[in-house]
């Protein structure tokens, strides 16, 4: 049997900007059958890395800068494996005949999990030396450097797509959640003791004026400037085996390429992602021309064509240092 720190240095991270892609790509590699994805809530999001309601985690300590290697290690140990046991990973080929996950009370420094949502426990035993255990959370996006530092056997999955629909998506999701505020709903309500509004963590200080003027939907196209600037700053220091970004955009219109380029990245089988293309959703989101109308107020001021051309030239150096292959165990 694996210890779990050995299962630690086969770690996936799994990030980029809400609403993107990355619960796509986090159930894609879950069903390959050589990935487990450890999550805590029906987005499949580790909330040891971060927690959205509390934003509590080990982004949040990266931020603060107050995290070293060793507690990062024991709070990821500690949350996800007890008593020989993965503490919850998401359902797959490879969880078959395993328990469903007990929704026991967590140690108070690590983040609760959700009870309602369908976890296995899998027997440690049970991971392969050349498996790949996945954590999937948007806010890695702004720590990329420290947690490489942290984590130095950790890969990284990136997805981005454009700025423009992420933010129609945020916006939209944000009118349809209805058990809290989510995106703009809940910055309403963030406000310093002034009664000004505060941005949330990631949006650059010296876009809180910005902030404070911009609409509903601007806010979204902030929040996902943010994470698009931290992700192509943060890939910029790391070596180029440690990371794999693509656009979600072109997944929806040719997935073969893409996939196949992961699974070399990863020493994957592609044929393992056999199933995945079909699960794809085709539709183009379109963004109306009242939203689109709020973008050019401040396309500029955000460096939104800069930012889309950074990501655009990272998917592209992915595709072409592992397009071609199908990858090879």
């Amino acid at each position: 049997m694996m210890p779990p720190e050995r299962i630690l240095d086969r770690l996936l991270l799994v990030g980029g900007p809400p609403r993107s892609g990355t619960t796509f790509i986090a159930k894609a590699l879950n069903a390959h059958p050589r990935v487990v994805t450890a999550m805590d809530d029906p987005v499949h999001e580790c909330w040891a890395l971060y927690h959205y309601p509390t934003r509590r985690g080990l982004v949040h300590d990266l931020r603060l800068g107050c995290l070293e290697r060793t507690e990062a290690v024991t709070r990821l140990r500690d949350h996800l494996f007890a008593g020989g046991h993965f503490a919850g990973v998401a359902p797959s080929a490879q969880t078959e005949g395993s328990p469903i996950s007990a929704a026991q009370p967590p140690p108070a420094a690590i983040m609760p999990v959700e009870r309602t949502v369908i976890r296995h426990a899998l027997p440690l035993a049970r991971f392969a030396a050349d498996w790949y255990l996945c954590l999937k959370s948007p806010e890695i996006s702004f720590v990329l450097p420290r947690l490489a530092e942290l984590l130095p056997q950790a890969r990284f999955v990136l997805v981005f797509r454009p700025l423009g629909e992420i933010a129609e998506s945020m916006f939209r999701k944000s009118h349809t959640v209805r058990r809290q505020p989510v995106f703009n709903r809940r910055w309403e309500g963030e406000m310093d003791g002034e009664g000004r509004l505060l941005p949330p963590p990631g949006v650059p200080a010296e876009w809180t004026d910005l902030w404070r003027q911009a609409t509903g939907f601007q806010r979204c196209l902030l929040n996902a400037a943010a994470y698009a600037g931290a992700l192509v700053a943060g890939c910029a220091p790391l070596p180029r085996e440690r990371f794999f970004v693509y656009d979600h955009a072109r997944l929806r219109t040719r997935p073969e390429p893409i996939l196949e380029a992961l699974a070399a990245f990863l020493a994957l089988e592609a044929s393992g992602f056999s199933g995945v293309a079909g699960a794809l959703r085709r539709d183009v989101p379109v963004l109306s021309r009242e939203l689109q109308a709020q973008v050019e107020p401040v396309r500029e001021k955000l460096g939104l064509d800069a930012l889309d051309d950074g990501l655009a030239r990272l998917a592209e150096q992915s595709l072409s240092r592992h397009g071609g292959g199908g990858g090879r165990a």
